[in-house]
């Protein structure tokens, strides 16, 4: 189901803008043109298919990170976080992309709630067991959410993708 502007806003979607690194904008690039070719050949010449965009794949990463991170638990969730984090310290700057994705105002609630939990974790971490203090901000968790999208979907059939991106997309 596609929503205009007008009835986003109604619903409680607002435009959520966050920087990507270009890497990983790339990757969603390409997999929006693949699920787009997909539905193309799927749709045999009609028009009737749904184009999706980045936006689009990125709400869909977003949300299903989100439920992972409900499912898994909080520490297990705070763990991988922390180690992404630390990983992350490692890497040099990278050029990055800002892009956007439509978000319902609860599931921004449930990133900034995360975002919460996961800095007193990694501060806790920090004071109990000396280990290096990581400043971060929540584009930080949208990264890693997006980034264990595409890898999840790594070895995924295109009609696989395509169907999960359909079911959550606005």
């Amino acid at each position: 189901m596609k929503l205009n502007w007008l009835n986003r806003a109604i619903q409680g979607y607002q435009r959520t803008k966050f920087p990507l690194e270009s890497k990983l904008y790339n990757q969603l690039d390409r997999l929006v043109h693949a699920v787009n070719y997909f539905r193309d050949r799927e749709d045999n010449g009609e028009d009737t298919y749904v184009c999706t965009d980045v936006p689009s794949i990125s709400r869909v990463f977003l949300i299903t990170g989100i439920e992972r991170a409900m499912d898994q638990g909080f520490l297990p969730f705070a763990k991988a976080f922390h180690y992404e984090l630390q990983f992350r310290a490692l890497e040099t700057n990278h050029k990055s992309i800002q892009t956007f994705a439509y978000l319902h105002t609860s599931e921004k609630k449930a990133i900034a709630d995360l975002y919460a939990l996961v800095s007193e974790y990694v501060e806790r971490e920090h004071l109990n067991h000396m280990q290096p203090q990581y400043f971060f901000n929540d584009y930080e968790l949208f990264r890693f959410f997006i980034k264990g999208g595409i890898d999840a979907l790594q070895n995924k059939p295109v009609k696989n993708v395509s169907q999960m991106i359909s079911m959550h997309s606005i």
